[in-house]
């Protein structure tokens, strides 16, 4: 883990960590079938408004025919969505040597409640 200290908005918060849950949970089930130990990193920083998270695993990647768009699975189609449509980010996947995703996303996108 990398991650660099910074406060989010529990609007904010809550939605990232369904994110990575889900990532997380996919690496267990999917990314290491036939190796007892497997690596995955995740990379978080906030830079000014924005916010950047990384998260990639050393597993299998994605199949070559893999379109997030034509999922009928839940998990990374729902991350995307609230990734894009919630959070007003922007989400990209590489599933081409183990599993990467990017995401970017405006962290002033709520205001302070008081």
């Amino acid at each position: 883990m990398n991650c660099h200290e910074g406060v989010l908005l529990l609007d904010t918060a809550v939605p990232l960590g369904l994110i990575f849950t889900e990532l997380l949970t996919n690496s267990y089930k999917y990314a290491f079938p036939n190796q007892n130990n497997g690596k995955i990193n995740v990379h978080f920083e906030i830079q000014g408004d924005r916010s950047l998270f990384e998260y990639a695993d050393n597993g299998v990647g994605l199949p070559p025919s893999f379109n997030i768009n034509d999922q009928k699975k839940l998990g990374l189609s729902l991350s995307k969505i609230i990734a894009e449509k919630q959070m007003g980010g922007t989400l990209s996947i590489d599933g081409t040597q183990g599993f990467r995703l990017r995401f970017e996303f405006p962290n002033n996108l709520y205001k302070r409640r008081v």
